[in-house]
């Protein structure tokens, strides 16, 4: 679409003429309200509930073997840290 001048002009009618288009621009509006939605329920560090149940664990023993298991992605001495602070300075 352009005006007298050759200049094109951008809007919204092609997109909302075509079924297919309409039907594509109601999957990117759902998809983005879903996604906004979904990322306000969950906690954006989940990482860190993990780790405070590795550091809150009641025995060591149990930790390292849930940490063998896969409980955590990260590298163990991060949870061993977190573990032994807890331990020395909880309330």
């Amino acid at each position: 679409m352009s005006d007298s001048e050759g200049n094109v002009k951008l809007g919204w009618d092609p997109v909302l003429r075509d079924p297919v288009s309409r039907y594509r621009a109601g999957l990117l509006v759902f998809g983005v309200l879903y996604t906004l939605c979904f990322c306000a329920a969950m906690p954006a560090f989940i990482d860190e509930a993990y780790t405070y149940n590795l550091a809150t664990d009641s025995s060591l023993v149990h930790m390292l073997s849930a940490l063998k298991d896969g409980a955590d992605g990260a590298f163990p001495a991060y949870a061993l840290f977190a573990y032994g602070w807890e331990k020395l300075f909880s309330a």
